[in-house]
């Protein structure tokens, strides 16, 4: 464990990776890439698995009017293509078929559909798109390497919503695409009800 990477530059199980950020050397964040079990012994260096989530797939299968499948039998067809492709590639993956009958969540729109969704990352978002969220990140966890079921994997993804976890990763992976800034995250806020104070129903079918 803990080897340095080939000559190739290609990280294999058992290398450790030091990552840059925004070119910058002094903001860096070490793995070792190696299943869980494997690093349990590593002490405090972050593991990063090379069959979670790079070895698994969720695959969101839009179907209904607001959807490229308007049919169930279409989605569902779909769905088994995207599902054979996971096969032959030697990944697992999982599909959800989801309600495109009716709008999801309360944004229209590029930028305000962010916010929703860092609202959402925050615990703050609309019901309907938080159920959607959790069910995506249940079904993902549960074909990880962690040795969980999908009802675990709910109460973590909950649980890093409600610790910021879940904040934090989203403004890693934002800093590792090399922008100067996540604030929005921490600094903007949106409605996670309509204005009408309505309740929407969830849209997982």
């Amino acid at each position: 464990m803990g080897e340095a990477p080939k000559q190739s530059g290609v990280a294999l199980p058992g290398s450790v990776v030091k990552v840059y950020y925004n070119g910058d050397k002094s903001d860096t964040e070490t793995f070792l890439i190696a299943t869980r079990q494997e690093g349990v012994n590593e002490g405090k260096l972050e593991v990063f698995s090379p069959l979670s989530p790079l070895g698994g797939a969720l695959i969101d299968a839009k179907v209904g009017d607001g959807a490229f499948m308007k049919s169930i039998e279409d989605a569902r067809a779909l769905a088994e293509t995207m599902l054979d492709l996971g096969r032959r590639a030697g990944r697992e993956v999982v599909c959800l078929l989801t309600d495109m009958n009716q709008p999801l969540g309360c944004a229209v729109g590029n930028a305000l559909e962010i916010r929703e969704a860092i609202a959402t990352v925050r615990g703050e978002g609309p019901p309907d798109f938080l159920e959607l969220v959790l069910a995506a990140c249940s079904r993902l966890l549960a074909v990880s390497d962690l040795g969980i079921d999908e009802q675990e994997g709910r109460v973590r993804a909950m649980q890093a919503i409600a610790d910021g976890s879940a904040l934090e990763a989203y403004e890693r992976w934002i800093s590792a695409q090399g922008s100067t800034s996540a604030m929005p995250a921490r600094t903007e806020r949106t409605a996670s009800t309509p204005s009408d104070g309505a309740s929407r129903p969830k849209k997982s079918i």
